[in-house]
């Protein structure tokens, strides 16, 4: 069994089709009801260090970061730094 240490989670969650989000200093973890997926930037964050978690209105997560912010669309993650304009 694999155990997961949460260090200092901030109150970042996010519900979305029965999933809760948590944004931490370790990445995003991901509950399912049953158990836990852990997303780093070895998985495509700009930053393990995630601040808050949102919901925009296509369904997509965003991440925000000391880095930057992450949008996740459910199967792979985008980036995009304090330096770059976008839209959503």
């Amino acid at each position: 069994m694999r155990v997961i240490q949460i260090i200092q989670p901030f109150l970042s969650l996010k519900i979305r089709y029965g999933n809760i989000w948590f944004g931490t200093e370790g990445g995003v973890f991901k509950y399912n009801g049953t158990s836990f997926t852990h997303f780093t930037e070895n998985e495509g964050l700009i930053s393990n260090n995630v601040r808050c978690v949102i919901e925009d209105k296509n369904g997509n997560l965003w991440f925000g970061t000391d880095k930057g912010v992450s949008k996740y669309d459910g199967k792979s993650f985008r980036q995009f730094t304090v330096n770059q304009r976008f839209i959503i």
